[in-house]
């Protein structure tokens, strides 16, 4: 990004860079990405600024300071994770008819098991309320989860 804006303006000096010339500059370049890639070239143009400014002492504001850019280029904003709540859960578990479906949603839920992990449990795993996972998805040698009531 930075090498496609040397050739646009390598040979300007910086401070005769107007917030303009990075408009058309950025929306040249960012014509056909994403939000979040906009962002992304909108951030390193206005660092590569920040650290021209502040390296050679320069009295000059930031062509990317700029309110119309900030509002282009924000970053998008994710949606909300919805989670189930404990209730309609707990529902779940108690209308699973099958007994072995019903341990595996409990250890889920409760213990906060992957069904891989959950799938890997022996009796020798079980120590009370405590459940030893060997061989963990982590580097661990061994994990533990505790049951919740």
């Amino acid at each position: 990004m930075l090498s496609s804006f040397s050739k646009c303006y390598g040979e300007k000096e910086i401070d005769s860079i107007s917030t303009e010339e990075v408009i058309t500059f950025l929306n040249d370049l960012t014509t056909e990405n994403g939000q979040s890639t906009k962002y992304l070239r909108y951030s390193h143009l206005k660092a590569f600024f920040n650290f021209c400014i502040n390296s050679f002492s320069l009295k000059v504001k930031n062509p990317c300071n700029n309110s119309i850019l900030r509002k282009i280029y924000r970053m998008s904003k994710l949606p909300r994770k919805r989670y189930i709540d404990k209730e309609t859960i707990d529902e779940m578990i108690f209308r699973t008819e099958n007994a072995r479906n019903r341990l595996i949603l409990e250890l889920q839920a409760r213990g906060g098991l992957r069904i891989g992990e959950v799938l890997k449990l022996t009796l020798k795993c079980v120590d009370g309320r405590k459940l030893i996972l060997e061989k963990p998805k982590r580097d661990r040698e061994y994990e533990g989860a505790f049951m919740q009531s």
